[in-house]
């Protein structure tokens, strides 16, 4: 980030996106608890699993998700790992039947990858700084 200013558009589209998704998404998938972190304080205000702190297996881990969620949105990294994990994750939840909303996921990695940062867990330090200002 350049400045304060861009910083807080930064925020400011995040946080849009997040507001859109309280109303469309019932829950949203991350790794761990700083990304979770993150996507709480934007504002989201349904359920957020985290997938690395599953005591389940993947299959499990799908099958749970699938008996109480319809529509979901996963947002790990955007690093190798987390594309892997989102292709292997979103494969999966679509068989079971539920709907892996991806326009979400888009938007925020544009957002982020326009400002230099990969992963969701640095929206921490950002939201932080602006909701100073806020």
């Amino acid at each position: 980030m350049k400045n304060l200013k861009q910083g807080f558009e930064v925020y400011t589209e995040l946080k849009k996106i997040v507001q859109k998704m309280n109303c469309t998404i019932e829950a949203v998938i991350v790794e761990g608890m700083r990304d979770s972190k993150a996507i709480r304080l934007l504002g989201f205000e349904n359920d957020i699993i985290k997938c690395s702190s599953s005591r389940f297996s993947h299959t499990e881990f799908v099958e749970n998700l699938s008996k109480k969620y319809f529509t979901i949105t996963i947002l790990t990294d955007f690093d190798k790992h987390g594309m892997m994990l989102n292709k292997k994750l979103s494969s999966d939840l679509r068989q079971k039947r539920v709907k892996v909303n991806n326009i979400y996921r888009k938007q925020i990695k544009d957002i982020l990858k326009q400002n230099s940062m990969r992963t969701i867990e640095s929206i921490n330090k950002l939201v932080i700084l602006c909701c100073k200002f806020e």
